[in-house]
């Protein structure tokens, strides 16, 4: 059974209804330590992008209304604006706006793609930096007539 939320879950921990749509098969809260576990088909979605993966650790401020991290476990893909990445792991930082792959590490954008054992990008700055048997193509940018 499938499992989507997006008000009530909000309200019973404290983030801001509408800032997230979150679809998981199981859910379980620990309010005291600030972390929400989310396991089975999860999918996180925001007007920024969307993390999809097969188990999702949120974890929070007590009390407050902000994620502060994520992390993802199995089949992990990251989708925002146009740069894609995938990996048998990530780690989010909200307020950093970073993200670290791991794990058949995998990103594309309109420039190129690229496997590493582990990326990290900078969503907010576009950078990327890549560590271990790096392996890409770059693409020309089309000449606009």
């Amino acid at each position: 059974m499938a499992l989507a939320l997006s008000g009530i879950f909000f309200i019973f921990i404290g983030i801001p209804v509408l800032a997230y749509d979150i679809n998981a098969d199981y859910l379980e809260v620990f309010n005291r330590e600030g972390r929400a576990v989310f396991t089975g088909n999860v999918k996180v979605a925001d007007e920024h992008g969307k993390i999809s993966a097969n188990r999702m650790e949120v974890y929070y401020e007590t009390g407050g209304d902000t994620i502060k991290h994520i992390e993802a476990y199995g089949q992990v893909e990251i989708v925002r604006e146009n740069i894609v990445g995938r990996g048998q792991r990530a780690q989010y930082d909200v307020r950093a706006d970073t993200v670290v792959l791991d794990g058949e590490a995998f990103v594309e954008d309109s420039r190129g793609k690229f496997y590493a054992d582990r990326i990290w990008m900078d969503l907010s700055a576009e950078k990327l930096r890549m560590h271990g048997n790096i392996e890409g193509v770059l693409r020309r940018r089309e000449e606009s007539g």
